[in-house]
């Protein structure tokens, strides 16, 4: 079974219905301004999950469910499509409801016997008297004798489900010291830690310590050292947060004896006295610490909290990664949701970062929120992936594609697109200054739209950011004594741009580098006057686009396009003709 599509409505600011398709995309970024509802997404996702309910105190996803601007709103509900064969459903029925061959077959008689095909679970929501209660519904529906066994019945398949994880900020403090209890078995960190024990050795157990003889207790706490050190080096080596080789976590098991006040009630003839007397309890502990060895090879003992915010971002990071007790299943199409990962680290552990998710994606649904345009590396993350979250002007949440922002004039869209508009800049292109001549045009949709029709390798494209912006980069080009051509679109700001150069920079300058867009038939041209407009709409259509998609996101979205060569191809003559021609006329 595997999740195709999250449905979520009315939860918290989300009013309208909305979609979150994981069905063809595995790598789902959602930006957006601050306060816009992003991290709400990620909450309702993880709520659809009853098995999550017990995460509710670290992660608030069952609080405050409602829409607290509102009045009055419908019943939360949150479903998941969800592709799935009739043996599966059959094998929840018969174990969970208990049903024979023959009762399962009548009340699955409308599926497919092996082609997978859609159902969908729905877990609503409700608040009453500051409790919450919840239900599952099944669709299409089954004749099931009552919702109580309807309810079981999609419990039984959510089990069956990938895990759907989740990291916050990562805000929550690492303790230094962790009691080993029974009571904390599925709360906070000590299931992370159990989870190490088990995967160090299965037959190892935190809760075991207390019990084992001294030597066996050190032994075993030396492999879950070496384990989780190893974990720790290795994923270290991908982000580099500091300068150092190795790093090493030191794990001590600690015995207090705590005074207990125990209060008996005692008989007396007819009457019942309370006495007290204290009691000695053992209680056991795990303590952690950093260490690090000067140059004299001295250890040094840190708290893990008390280090850099990157640091302390990274050690959350892996142990939730790579230790989570809820993904010790089977891990293919899991859901990974995380919310501004990476906030504390560096540009260059950004980077990182962004590629980790990338591979993460590769065998599981990653969806994580962002502020940073590191996260949106263009060749990393494909940019039809990246979502856009805002608020329309009744304050509800709505998400789209962010190349279907194209009419909406929503409040916060155009900060919103700044992270997408930074991310387009990280590395748009190699130029070499010594060797080859330069072609300065407008901005960088003018730099993918021209680069990916040339094939010479005796000019580079240098991207500026704007019109009027092209005067700076002129000055620089004379200063470094580069061979340059500067090229503006034929239109009113081009041609005001090229005039004030002219007049800057003087006549013989102008005539040697200075051109605009060629004219065609004596009418002005702009950048997209080149492209046929039939190309345009096969364009649309190999990157599944609407008609209505700018022209800016259009091209964007080829250039970082995984198969950009082969629809390049497709692309007509005349559309290739015409680059060629700009390039004759300016460079050669």
């Amino acid at each position: 079974m595997k999740y195709k599509k999250f449905i979520i409505e009315n939860y918290r600011g989300i009013t309208d219905r909305i979609e979150i398709n994981v069905e063809k995309k595995s790598l789902l970024p959602i930006i957006g301004i601050n306060e816009c509802g992003k991290t709400t997404i990620l909450n309702a996702i993880y709520a659809f999950d009853y098995m999550n309910d017990w995460q509710n105190k670290t992660f608030s996803h069952l609080t405050d469910i409602m829409n607290l601007y509102k009045v009055s709103s419908g019943i939360c509900s949150i479903s998941a499509v969800v592709n799935v064969t009739k043996a599966e459903l059959k094998e929840s029925m018969k174990s969970k409801l208990q049903l024979t061959d023959t009762n399962a077959d009548e009340k699955l008689k409308r599926f497919y016997d092996t082609k997978e095909f859609e159902i969908t679970i729905t877990r609503k929501l409700v608040y009453q008297n500051n409790q919450l209660s919840s239900f599952y519904e099944f669709y299409p529906k089954l004749s099931l004798k009552n919702p109580s066994e309807e309810n079981d019945f999609c419990k039984e398949l959510i089990l069956k489900l990938p895990y759907i994880l989740y990291f916050d900020d990562f805000r929550e403090i690492f303790p230094d010291i962790i009691e080993i209890t029974s009571e904390n078995q599925n709360v906070g960190w000590l299931p992370i830690i159990q989870e190490l024990f088990i995967q160090t050795d299965e037959s190892y157990s935190v809760y075991d310590l207390k019990n084992l003889e001294e030597r066996r207790r050190k032994s075993i706490l030396a492999q879950v050292k070496r384990k989780l050190n190893a974990t720790l080096t290795a994923q270290w080596s991908n982000f580099r947060l500091e300068n150092k080789d190795a790093l090493e976590i030191d794990i001590d098991f600690k015995i207090e004896n705590k005074v207990t006040p125990v209060i008996k009630e005692i008989r007396q003839g007819n009457n019942v006295v309370k006495q007290r007397h204290d009691q000695e309890i053992e209680k056991y502990f795990l303590k952690f610490d950093l260490i690090e060895r000067d140059s004299n090879g001295i250890e040094h003992y840190f708290y893990i909290k008390n280090r850099s915010k990157g640091f302390y971002w990274f050690f959350n990071f892996v142990m939730k990664l790579e230790f989570n007790p809820d993904k010790a299943g089977d891990l293919n199409n899991a859901i990974y949701l995380l919310d501004e990962p990476g906030s504390y680290l560096h540009p260059y552990a950004q980077t990182k970062l962004c590629k980790k998710l990338k591979e993460l994606s590769n065998e599981n649904i990653v969806i994580y929120c962002t502020h940073s345009h590191y996260l949106l590396n263009p060749e990393t993350i494909p940019l039809n992936n990246i979502h856009v979250v805002n608020k329309n002007e009744l304050g509800d949440i709505v998400i789209n594609l962010f190349h279907q922002y194209q009419n909406q004039k929503s409040k916060g869209v155009e900060t919103a697109f700044q992270t997408i508009n930074e991310a387009l800049f990280l590395k748009p292109f190699d130029i070499d200054i010594n060797n080859k001549k330069i072609m300065i045009v407008e901005g960088i949709y003018d730099y993918y739209a021209y680069s990916l029709f040339n094939h010479s390798k005796e000019f580079s494209i240098l991207p500026g950011k704007g019109s009027e912006s092209l005067i700076n980069f002129i000055s620089l080009m004379i200063a470094f004594e580069v061979d340059f051509r500067v090229l503006w679109d034929n239109d009113s700001s081009g041609n005001i741009s090229y005039e004030k150069a002219k007049t800057f920079f003087g006549d013989e300058m102008a005539n040697k580098h200075f051109f605009l867009l060629p004219s065609k038939n004596g009418k002005k041209r702009i950048l997209q006057d080149l492209f046929e407009p039939i190309d345009l709409s096969m364009i649309n259509n190999a990157l599944q686009l609407n008609d209505k998609v700018s022209f800016e996101k259009k091209i964007s979205s080829l250039f970082f396009d995984e198969s950009k060569n082969e629809i390049v191809k497709k692309i007509s003559q005349k559309t290739k003709d015409n680059f060629n021609n700009v390039f004759r006329s300016v460079i050669y």
